[in-house]
């Protein structure tokens, strides 16, 4: 008999039911092999207990590596992710769960830094940021204070991605109540925007795009 670990089926959540039973099986016909004959598969009864145990093994580093699943982001690009990420915290954020927000702010930060731009501490500050102002009924000044701390911090790492997407933040916050600040971090992010590139920050486009349409429909409603 053949005796293999395949490691796809072992990391694959869809069948984690399936798994768990073919353990469950394995053990009861080692049970009835060591039963009928004691002598002649001892050996193979070992070799077999071994493998039960491996899968065991890698079954609970699975579960482990799935209960963050923020982690397959860390070190690499913030392009190659963006979108992904994007996508799963919007969902997070809008669930309407506070606990599911705070579950995820703390994911973000046990993330290791492995780029050293500080982008996961930074995220789950902007995360959490946004939340309790937006969910949580939070105070404009407190909001615009972590904001700028959050800013003060970018800068610090050099993180320009997350340094725009700040300021974008502090933009739209300001675009209606504070017309003249929101202008200066129009022209702040016009400098920022001009060196970096899409592949870099996939929401260049959209941000200029965003930048234009909110400034001319302020002028607009200013004028009128």
């Amino acid at each position: 008999m053949t005796c293999y670990l395949n490691i796809d089926f072992l990391f694959s959540e869809n069948n984690r039911i399936k798994f768990l039973v073919t353990i469950i099986i394995h053990i009861l016909y080692l049970r009835d092999i060591v039963y009928f004959y004691p002598t002649i598969y001892v050996y193979y009864m070992k070799i077999k207990l071994l493998y039960i145990l491996l899968c065991c093994f890698f079954y609970l580093i699975s579960i482990e590596a799935q209960t963050n699943n923020f982690r397959n982001f860390a070190g690499k690009p913030y392009s190659s992710y963006h979108f992904a990420l994007r996508d799963s915290l919007r969902k997070r954020y809008d669930s309407g769960d506070p606990e599911y927000v705070r579950e995820t702010v703390n994911q973000l930060k046990q993330l290791p830094d492995l780029l050293k731009d500080n982008q996961w501490q930074l995220e789950a500050g902007f995360l959490d940021a946004n939340y309790q102002h937006d969910y949580l009924n939070g105070d404009r000044e407190t909001f615009v204070a972590q904001l700028n701390r959050l800013l003060s911090q970018s800068r610090k790492m050099n993180n320009k991605v997350f340094e725009i997407r700040i300021m974008r933040r502090l933009f739209d916050l300001d675009i209606h109540a504070n017309n003249e600040m929101a202008m200066q971090y129009a022209r702040q992010m016009d400098k920022l925007l001009e060196k970096i590139t899409s592949s870099e920050y996939p929401d260049k486009a959209d941000c200029i795009d965003r930048k234009s349409t909110r400034l001319n429909s302020s002028h607009i409603q200013k004028a009128r």
